[in-house]
């Protein structure tokens, strides 16, 4: 599958497809003496498919995500696994489409670390904006590279840089 994103990004969802991202599930059955419970709220066994598309919490992103039209709804309903969501995505979503949907998976993984290793909250809203930042910041420096064409109507950049800047009016802030 290919995605056309960052290597983060590809790499992240590479050890998703092969179940090899370290969920507290996984490192259980690798032996490692661990609590196996769902850090967001200890229910569950914490796995990829329970992280990704079950939990109420990544529910809610998800939902977020098709209110503001940042994924296609449509097509991701019905799916009960999250196999069954990456094999939608892939064969359903348009290739720009697939990289939001890849960058705000990665936005969900990312919030639990921060929620498991520095107590921050796992936020919905937050999740999805970090997601659309990267994603953002990812199209706008593949669009300032030098040569690249291969999205074609999809990202359009022009061949000049500039930067525009804005003052507020004299006496305003």
């Amino acid at each position: 599958m290919e995605v056309g994103c960052n290597a983060k990004a590809k790499n992240f969802l590479w050890q998703t497809l092969l179940n090899a991202l370290p969920v507290r599930g996984v490192l259980l059955r690798r032996g490692m003496m661990i609590e196996p419970s769902y850090p967001l709220y200890g229910e569950d066994i914490e796995t990829i498919d329970h992280l990704f598309w079950h939990c109420s919490i990544t529910k809610r992103v998800w939902r977020l995500a098709f209110q503001h039209q940042w994924v296609p709804r449509q097509q991701l309903q019905g799916q009960h696994y999250f196999s069954q969501l990456l094999t939608q995505f892939r064969l359903n979503l348009n290739p720009k489409a697939l990289r939001r949907a890849t960058f705000l998976l990665r936005s969900i993984w990312k919030g639990q670390n921060e929620l498991v290793f520095q107590n921050r909250q796992f936020d919905p809203i937050r999740i999805l904006i970090c997601g659309k930042k990267a994603f953002t910041k990812w199209e706008i420096r593949t669009c300032m590279s030098e040569g690249y064409s291969a999205w074609g109507a999809d990202l359009q950049c022009s061949t000049s840089n500039f930067i525009v800047r804005w003052n507020a009016p004299h006496g305003q802030t």
